[in-house]
């Protein structure tokens, strides 16, 4: 897993060549209101979710990405969407921390909840297929229903499209093991 990102691989090859790493220090300039008066995260089971963090991003537009971004996720495997979803990816195989972006808009409630899901609850997911949870998976719901299968896919009613103009984004460190046995 270690290589499965651009900085992964120069990490590899930094430790191979025994050469130093490029100072990777990434500073973030946040302003407007407290986040915790618009959204309430709550994570149920911290072992299954060590770490959950979350930025609303306001007055977004959604386009189409760059020309030289959309052939790079090409390149990669993956189907551009848009510039919010793209950027996501991107980050992701730069990085090696995936990132999901909520349409803040189509949250029922103000709550976020990291929780198993019940037995036989459902899902459409970004794929357009409904997909039936057991209660060992782990889910991201809103005050209602799962609007993602962690660290799997985003649900469909709460993905980011033309109409967005405010995200969730999502940073999480979900257990390997859960992903792996929920993806299955």
């Amino acid at each position: 897993a270690d290589c499965l990102s651009m900085i992964g691989i120069a990490r590899e090859v930094r430790a191979t060549l025994k050469k130093p790493l490029l100072d990777l220090s990434i500073n973030v300039r946040e302003q407007g209101e407290n986040i915790s008066n618009k959204i309430t995260i709550d994570v149920e089971n911290k072992n299954l979710c060590k770490k959950y963090m979350v930025r609303i991003i306001e007055d977004v537009k959604v386009n189409k990405s760059p020309k030289w971004m959309r052939d790079f996720l090409v390149a990669a495997g993956i189907r551009p969407i848009n510039n919010i979803v793209d950027i996501t990816n991107y980050v992701m195989l730069e990085l090696g921390q995936p990132l999901h972006a909520f349409d803040l808009n189509n949250l029922n409630g103000e709550i976020i909840k990291v929780r198993l899901a019940k037995n036989e609850e459902k899902i459409i997911a970004l794929d357009g297929q409904e997909k039936v949870l057991s209660q060992e998976m782990l889910v991201i719901s809103d005050s209602i229903s799962p609007i993602a299968i962690a660290g799997v896919m985003g649900g469909e009613f709460s993905g980011v499209t033309e109409t967005t103009n405010t995200i969730v984004l999502e940073s999480a460190n979900f257990d390997q093991i859960s992903v792996r046995n929920t993806s299955k």
